[in-house]
Order: C-alpha cells, then structure tokens, then sequence
C-alpha cells in the first residue's frame, strides 16, 4: 500500500491528527511533521528547530508515495509551500484538503480531495 506524508501549517496540527487518525484506521501508513515536544507547535520555534524539522520532513516527503496537504481555508505558510515543491520536484501525487489561495501553488496540485476520497484513491 502506498504511504502517505501529511503536510500542513502547524497552526492546524489538531486537525493532521484527525486526518491521520482516519486514515491509519483505515490500514493507511501515515508521516507527518512531529513538534518538539518541550515546544506549543503553534509557537515559533528556533531556527536551529526550523533547519531540524525541516530536513525531517522533507525526507518524510522523499520516502511517501503521496502528499496530503491539510490546509484549511485554503492556506499554506511557506515550509508547506517548500514541501510542496519537493514533492512534485520528486514527481509525487499531491492533493490537498481545499484548494490552495496562491496560485503559483495551487498549480502544483493534483486535486482537492476530502480525507475520505483521498483512503479510496489510495485503495485503487
């Protein structure tokens, strides 16, 4: 089965919990950016933080089969918009959650799709 790396502003970290919740209980293998545990994912973190986690995820991204931005109300912070072009530098699907408000992103993108369109594509 093909692996999933999520992707999104930590602003909505609550939500890529969710995402990943359903998506793991429906036999989906799930990577997603992990806050340093001392830290309010919400906050700002140190650049020695940033440059960390960063190239974590960026390899998060390398290893998934599939890009699954959670961006509610169509935003994504520019680490999003990094991985984002990771992923399709990599040629790897990338749908999101809702279309995204920039457009030099949002061409990047293979489609909207709800969490639950995203467990049947996976499946097929």
């Amino acid at each position: 089965m093909k692996i999933v790396c999520l992707c999104g502003s930590f602003k909505f970290y609550q939500e890529m919990n969710k995402v990943e919740e359903i998506l793991v209980k429906n036999g989906i293998k799930c990577l997603k950016p992990i806050p340093f545990p001392h830290k309010d994912p919400r906050k700002s973190r140190t650049r020695e933080e940033e440059e960390i986690g960063t190239k974590e995820h960026i390899e998060n991204v390398k290893q998934a089969d599939i890009i699954y931005v959670v961006n509610k109300d169509g935003y994504v912070g520019r680490s999003t918009s990094v991985e984002i072009g990771v992923a399709y530098g990599l040629g790897k699907e990338i749908y999101v959650m809702e279309q995204i408000k920039d457009s030099a992103v949002d061409i990047l993108v293979d489609e909207v799709l709800s969490p639950e369109e995203l467990i049947s594509r996976v499946r097929h």
